[in-house]
């Protein structure tokens, strides 16, 4: 039992530098993309070049709904919609403008950084789900150094991704323990999916997610949306 004490104590010690060089060792793979010395590719360019037009307004303290620079001119709402302009970690990118970094350096960080946000709440999730953090680091380990780390510089999937893997890990968490925390967070990540590009993507996962859960686990998929029902009765406020 001393020995399994011991064994778990040096785990927990060891579990910060186990994340810390599973993403260093993210960065040394993709270090050629993150310097710019390999491109992009397929649908990452236009959207690099809508933020950049998007970044680069926000810095002269404008909000671009005319784009100048698209057939002499059109208005420029269905490109805000398609990087999701509402999203508040493009903040990131205009602090790295402002102290100096290029419009493709700051966007590779800003990729890099929401990618890893995106595999911290995929190991939340899947630790909230098998209750085992050991093997929720493998699972995350396991899809970070799939073939998803590539869609970065050539899709725009974790614009989606990031926050929809939150959103399941605050609906898991408030299913559980049912807090305005855990219904701000389903909320918040709710916003960022369904204001950006192609939000089916999360309605045909959750939609499939649900009719799972409705035919295999009917019992708690009742209890779950009478938890939600009895949170919204008790902070009607709040809710709304």
């Amino acid at each position: 039992k001393s020995r399994a004490i011991v064994g778990e104590s040096i785990t927990q010690r060891c579990f910060p530098f186990l994340f810390l060089a599973a993403f260093f060792i993210w960065i040394f793979i993709f270090f050629p993309f993150l310097r710019g010395k390999l491109a992009l590719t397929d649908d990452a360019v236009p959207y690099f070049d809508h933020v950049r037009f998007f970044i680069d307004h926000l810095n002269a303290g404008v909000f671009p709904l005319w784009d100048y620079a698209e057939s002499n001119g059109v208005p420029n709402e269905f490109f805000l919609i398609r990087i999701g302009a509402f999203n508040p970690f493009y903040f990131f990118m205009l602090i790295l403008k402002k102290m100096g970094a290029s419009d493709l350096h700051s966007f590779y960080a800003f990729l890099s950084i929401y990618f890893f946000i995106g595999m911290m709440g995929f190991y939340s999730l899947a630790k909230r789900i098998i209750h085992d953090k050991v093997l929720a680091f493998i699972a995350m380990a396991l899809f970070m150094f799939s073939s998803f780390s590539t869609f970065l510089f050539s899709s725009f999937l974790i614009l989606l991704f990031t926050p929809m893997v939150w959103f399941f890990f605050f609906l898991f968490s408030f299913i559980k323990k049912p807090t305005r925390l855990y219904f701000f967070g389903m909320t918040f990540t709710l916003m960022l999916v369904l204001t950006a590009y192609l939000p089916f993507y999360f309605v045909t996962i959750a939609g499939v997610f649900s009719l799972f859960c409705g035919i295999v686990l009917f019992k708690e998929t009742k209890e779950g949306v009478a938890t939600l029902i009895k949170f919204a009765r008790n902070n009607k406020l709040f809710v709304c």
